[in-house]
């Protein structure tokens, strides 16, 4: 756990610098919470841990939960953060952030909804479908608003 504890080091003193408001250190030198504030009173929170392969894991908590999976280096997560925090920051202008959250937090109970729904009842094929398809018109939904919407570029 020394090369874990010194790689969670490197980490944190990375975090410190982009701004985290706090970290703390859940399981000796495995688990990593990190909070930062952007403006308006918004928070984003990031979990991360570091594997036996010295890799890591990253989730971002707050707003709204998000799995990114592994990463190979201190300096590879901290560059996702880095590159995160910015589109945050960014997207808070967007008269539209509020409507945002509010669908992202829909989506998320949606999910928790779902999941409920299938491990607690003998779903019919039917309701499958339905789901299926409602699930491929979301996705459609966001695929056509992407390819029509302009992209946004950051500076930097």
């Amino acid at each position: 756990m020394i090369t874990s504890d010194f790689i969670g080091d490197i980490v944190t003193a990375n975090l410190r610098q982009l701004g985290a408001s706090s970290i703390k250190e859940v399981r000796n030198g495995v688990l990593y919470i990190a909070k930062f504030h952007l403006a308006d009173g918004m928070e984003l929170a990031y979990a991360f841990n570091i594997t036996k392969e010295e890799n890591f894991f990253l989730q971002r908590i707050a707003p709204y939960p998000m799995s990114y999976g592994q990463f190979n280096s201190a300096d590879a997560i901290t560059e996702f953060i880095k590159g995160d925090l910015e589109q945050f920051a960014n997207a808070q202008n967007s008269h539209n952030f509020k409507r945002f959250l509010e669908i992202s937090e829909t989506y998320r109970e949606s999910i928790v909804e779902w999941e409920k729904l299938f491990l607690s009842r003998n779903v019919s094929k039917e309701a499958m479908e339905q789901m299926q398809q409602s699930a491929e018109e979301l996705l459609q939904s966001i695929r056509k608003a992407e390819a029509e919407c302009p992209e946004i570029s950051l500076k930097g």
